[in-house]
């Protein structure tokens, strides 16, 4: 009933978004909604979460607040963010799924783009890998890339 009473709009995943989070708010009692940013501009760039965001505001006026992780980081230098949450085929990133090979992941980006984006994603990664020892565990002494891997195999378990 609610994605019925919203305007037709040209992009019908916004439509569908918007109708969930005005439906989690009226009968769920939804009060923050976390999404993703590109960047840290004022104004939304592209198609992070920031542009939903504007886009439900801008329609109906609803009791909620916004938090905003950062981007995921891709090894491709041409799409070096992505959205951390959703895999797109052929992106080349470490995935959070079962029999991941974060090593091999590193090997084929540095042979195919270089050292300067492996570091790139790497300092991304090393600052996930800092929250999850300040927040569960500080990790024996190993590679970054040891502990990425422990942590996946954790998460997929």
């Amino acid at each position: 009933s609610v994605l019925e009473q919203l305007p037709p709009l040209e992009n019908p995943y916004l439509r569908q978004e918007l109708a969930d989070v005005i439906w989690l708010s009226r009968h769920k009692n939804l009060g923050i909604k976390l999404g993703w940013t590109i960047d840290n501009s004022p104004k939304p760039s592209g198609h992070d979460e920031r542009f939903f965001d504007t886009q439900l505001l801008s329609i109906q006026k609803i009791p909620i607040s916004f938090m905003f992780s950062c981007a995921g980081r891709t090894f491709d230098p041409n799409k070096p963010k992505a959205s951390p949450y959703i895999t797109i085929e052929r992106e080349h990133r470490v995935l959070i799924q079962p029999q991941e090979d974060v090593s091999q992941r590193f090997c084929e980006a540095e042979t195919r783009w270089g050292t300067k984006s492996c570091n790139r994603v790497r300092g991304h990664l090393a600052d996930i890998v800092r929250l999850f020892e300040k927040l569960f565990v500080k990790l024996p002494s190993m590679t970054l890339e040891q502990k990425i891997q422990f942590i996946l195999n954790i998460a997929t378990q």
